[in-house]
């Protein structure tokens, strides 16, 4: 087997789809935002690092309550790439990583001069909502 074969059932295992909402009031103004994070977490930092190496990006943060390391990526050029390798391997999470999938792509092809609206906002949290066995 090989280390991508690993990857793909650490994922299916330990790895996560995260989508977080921000609204930001300063200046009077309301705007808003949306943050996508693919993460795996394991008590071994040997084994994220190596993931990490694997695919060339993400950061290593220490959960220290929990004795775990946990590779995370956030970067919006490498979201694709995580996903691309990961779809329609995994077994478990690929219904929430097509879900994952619809609601990234739905924000970052918005158009240019799009601002990110409540509506925007509100497709995106309908489709977080479905996620990790939510309904359909």
């Amino acid at each position: 087997m090989d280390f991508g074969s690993y990857i793909i059932g650490l994922f299916d295992g330990e790895g996560a789809l995260i989508i977080r909402f921000c609204k930001d009031t300063r200046n009077g103004r309301k705007s808003y935002s949306v943050g996508f994070r693919i993460e795996i977490t394991n008590t071994n930092h040997h084994i994220i690092q190596l993931v990490k190496e694997y695919f060339g990006t993400g950061r290593i943060d220490i959960d220290k309550r929990n004795n775990s390391h946990i590779w995370r990526v956030e970067a919006k050029k490498d979201i694709p790439k995580i996903i691309a390798f990961l779809e329609n391997k995994v077994i478990i999470k690929q219904r929430d990583l097509q879900l994952f999938k619809e609601a990234y792509t739905k924000y970052v092809t918005r158009p240019k001069s799009r601002v990110v609206t409540k509506e925007l906002i509100q497709e995106i949290y309908n489709i977080r909502s479905t996620m990790n066995g939510g309904p359909i």
